[in-house]
């Protein structure tokens, strides 16, 4: 073969090439811009659910430690009740011994 004949076999050959080897890389960076893209969008996504997720639970949280705290307060007083009654029925036998007291009801356990 003739030089010029190679040469141009070489530019003709290189540039197929070179635009075969640009349409891959072209195709693996758009691949992968779509990869990332989709991971964006999930991620945006997941930010948003768990955004809605905190807003639904905040308040709860609240109400919560309130039922808690009301919760506390209601067995303080039922136990100091109970306690009460308890004395009171000791103070009946002692105090009127020809008296009965009412019986409690057996879901006081006194």
């Amino acid at each position: 073969m003739s030089p010029v004949v190679e040469t141009v076999g070489l530019i003709a050959g290189s540039s197929v090439l070179g635009g075969i080897a640009t349409k891959v890389a072209d195709y693996l960076i758009n691949k992968n811009k779509a990869e990332a893209d989709t991971e964006k969008t999930k991620a945006d996504e997941a930010a948003i659910l768990t955004k809605i997720a905190l807003d639904l639970v905040q308040p709860l949280e609240k109400r919560i430690e309130t039922l808690e705290s009301e919760n506390e307060d209601t067995k303080k007083k039922l136990t100091d009740a109970i306690q009460h009654i308890y004395e009171l029925r000791c103070w009946i036998t002692i105090n009127v011994p020809d008296k009965v007291a009412p019986v409690p009801p057996a879901s006081l356990g006194i």
